[in-house]
């Protein structure tokens, strides 16, 4: 189809060069310029109704290729962030624990309410939080690398750092919740880490549907989160001293999939597996997918299989030849 658009633009160049010959100059340029704009409408016609037919068609195929899967994830959202609605949807209202998908949150409030030049000093208390990293005691950190560090590698050393100095850090994550409508949320920490309360064990709580706004949220105010280069399976990192560090990603085989944009790994005893990704492939809308509620295994298992879903339909769209022509 677009090749007979083409070949009638240049059949309309000669027949202007043609006409040039025999008509005022001016009446042969403006007949000339008269056909080439129509035949452009033609096509850009053409085109946005071939792209809303594709649209719609894999919107289709994927929502019906989701729901014959089978998942451990008790709640799961796909979700488009140009048109702004649900592919696909499991459970979405659900509230069950997040684990360290909570360091997305920390981040955006990290972000907003450090000075861009700001360095925190890692204390004790930070350096004694789960898990085995890089940091030290009255090490210095810019802002911009711990974030780096608690998305990549989802650092608690570095999310314990950036709450503890700032007061009412925590505060701040929960009122930004509530001004963004994440009425099932409630943020305990910033780590995502299970919190021991006498002899109860909580964990933070939120939803599929809150998470999708958040993430709505990060792509319009803090896109560098997205589209920041951070989906890599290893990230360098430096402290304020310009010492360098590898940051390990915790989304096991993110390397296998090259149009992961940003992904956000959870796990805790409490909350169980988690797993938040943004895909988008060229020339195509940016998706969020939420995971959770599943094992720390299976998460991974259970992204993959719509990661390898979404994959084939774009596939078997980018080979089919034929869309229903311009009328």
């Amino acid at each position: 189809m677009l090749n007979s658009f083409q070949s009638k633009k240049k059949i309309l160049v000669a027949a202007g060069l043609l006409a040039l010959l025999g008509v005022p100059l001016v009446l042969g340029y403006v007949l000339f310029r008269f056909h080439v704009r129509a035949l452009d409408l033609q096509e850009a016609e053409y085109l946005s109704r071939e792209y809303e037919y594709k649209k719609n068609l894999f919107n289709t195929i994927l929502k019906e290729k989701v729901s014959e899967k089978t998942f451990v994830a008790q709640a799961i959202g796909i979700y488009d962030l140009n048109d702004q609605k649900y592919l696909y949807q499991k459970n979405t209202d659900l509230i069950v624990g997040i684990a360290s998908l909570t360091k997305i949150m920390t981040a955006v409030s990290a972000l907003e309410l450090y000075p861009p030049t700001a360095l925190v000093k890692i204390s004790h208390a930070a350096i004694l939080q789960t898990g085995e990293e890089f940091f030290f005691e009255n090490q210095e950190w810019g802002v911009v690398n711990l974030v780096k560090s608690m998305l990549v590698a989802s650092s608690n050393d570095a999310a314990y750092a950036l709450v503890e100095g700032i007061p009412n850090f925590l505060e701040y994550m929960n009122t930004k919740a509530m001004t963004l409508g994440m009425t099932g949320t409630y943020f305990i920490n910033g780590t995502g880490l299970d919190s021991d309360v006498g002899a109860l064990s909580t964990s933070t709580m939120s939803s599929v549907d809150d998470l999708i706004k958040l993430m709505k949220y990060v792509h319009a105010a803090h896109p560098d989160i997205i589209y920041g280069n951070l989906a890599q399976p290893e990230q360098i990192v430096t402290d304020a001293q310009n010492n360098q560090y590898t940051a390990t990603h915790t989304h096991i085989g993110i390397e296998n999939f090259d149009h992961i944009l940003f992904s956000k790994t959870g796990y805790t005893a409490n909350a169980g597996g988690s797993l938040l990704s943004v895909v988008q492939y060229p020339g195509q809308p940016a998706l969020v997918v939420v995971i959770l509620g599943s094992t720390f295994n299976e998460r991974f298992t259970d992204m993959n299989a719509i990661l390898e879903i979404i994959n084939s339909v774009y596939t078997l769209l980018d080979n089919q030849e034929s869309y229903p022509p311009a009328s």
